[in-house]
């Protein structure tokens, strides 16, 4: 059964396919389009048909509709493999609320039908959007079947024509149809057919099923074709604007959702670096962090804000052992360093002063630790 293929305001493309039964019989009608709303196997539908719309639209096109295998006069355009014709529909009659057509057989498809070589019927039709059949576009013989229509030939060949099965229906065709509508293999057993009936009647009552009937809206007593039908009817809906949003207007969204986000990035790494300088420096300037350890300092406030500021909480103002004696020969000398206030208790020397500031000078010119620049500033005083 070929995919649909139509505008949305324009009616929808389907085929539907039934059966051709026993040798030796090839019919002159068949049955087309079934009574009443259907569906196929595949779960495609329902459908209706619309038989004015029908009969119309064959005689607007004023010439027979052909029938071709497997649909080749569809699938040309594609394969470029030529598409013969296996009959022609020269007329069109309603009966019993299905559309049959009388069909004048090739000699080569009465030849497969009559020694079931083809043994099925798939008429192609166009489709409006609340599924009302409206147009009859030919049909093709296969041996996949979808809709469940009359069989092209029965017991006799007056049956054919024959709208309704004929209560005398075999055994086996029954057999066959349910493995059709199963979509088990035609030599399935007996055993085998009731295995898997078993198998989707316990499906239909398992948990995952009685949430998908409460989804859809259905009554616990809903069947296999009233979910089907219920979830093509839900995926073929249009997505409710509140709970679903385009594709495009998702991804526009995500991308204005990841600007922002690295805005507000940039922003707190900014404001978190300023915190590090300004904390950095307060303590080097408090003498809780002296300029040896300022890379340790500034890698500790980096990585723990806080806890940085609970050490230097916690931290007495510290001087250099260096700083200490210099500071006690400046006591001695009683002598003051403008600029420069010194701990409570000691006194600067202005050459140790002179020296320390010219250090951190080139530290900040050849950007070094202050330990590597006190170094090069005394050796290049020797």
């Amino acid at each position: 059964m070929p995919p649909a293929a139509a505008a949305p305001s324009a009616p929808r493309f389907a085929t539907a396919c039934h059966a051709v039964d026993l040798a030796g019989v090839v019919p002159e009608w068949v049955e087309l389009i079934p009574a009443g709303e259907f569906s196929g196997r595949d779960g495609r539908g329902p459908y209706l048909l619309d038989a004015d719309a029908v009969l119309q639209a064959f005689a607007a096109w004023g010439m027979p509709l052909a029938i071709d295998y497997e649909h080749q006069a569809f699938n040309a355009a594609d394969n470029g493999q030529p598409a013969p014709a296996a009959g022609w529909v020269d007329a069109l009659e309603v009966r019993g609320g299905a559309l049959w057509g009388q069909v004048a057989w090739t000699e080569r498809a009465a030849a497969h039908i009559g020694q079931r070589e083809y043994r099925y019927l798939s008429p192609v039709f166009d489709h409006a959007k609340d599924g009302r059949v409206m147009r009859l576009l030919g049909a093709g013989l296969t041996n996949n079947p979808n809709l469940y229509l009359t069989a092209l030939n029965r017991a006799a060949p007056g049956l054919a024509a024959n709208p309704s099965p004929s209560p005398g229906v075999a055994m086996d065709e029954i057999v066959e149809r349910l493995c059709y509508m199963l979509n088990l293999p035609l030599t399935s057993t007996p055993e085998e057919i009731q295995g898997h009936l078993q198998r989707l009647l316990d499906r239909l009552g398992s948990p995952e099923t009685a949430a998908m009937r409460a989804a859809l809206a259905l009554p616990e007593a809903a069947g296999l074709p009233e979910l089907l039908t219920a979830a093509h009817a839900r995926l073929a809906a249009d997505p409710d604007p509140q709970r679903y949003i385009a594709i495009a207007e998702h991804h526009r969204v995500s991308a204005e959702r990841d600007a922002l986000v690295a805005e507000r990035d940039g922003l707190l790494a900014e404001r978190h670096a300023a915190q590090v300088e300004q904390a950095v420096g307060e303590a080097l300037a408090a003498g809780k962090v002296t300029p040896a350890e300022e890379v340790w300092a500034r890698s500790y406030c980096t990585a723990d804000l806080a806890g940085f500021a609970t050490f230097v909480a916690a931290t007495p103002p510290r001087v250099h052992l260096g700083e200490v004696a210099t500071h006690q020969r400046a006591a001695a000398g009683g002598g003051a360093v403008p600029g420069y206030t010194p701990p409570a208790g000691y006194r600067a020397d202005p050459d140790a002063l002179a020296l320390h500031q010219r250090a951190l000078a080139y530290q900040a010119e050849h950007q070094t630790d202050f330990l590597t620049a006190i170094k090069a500033v005394q050796a290049a005083a020797q």
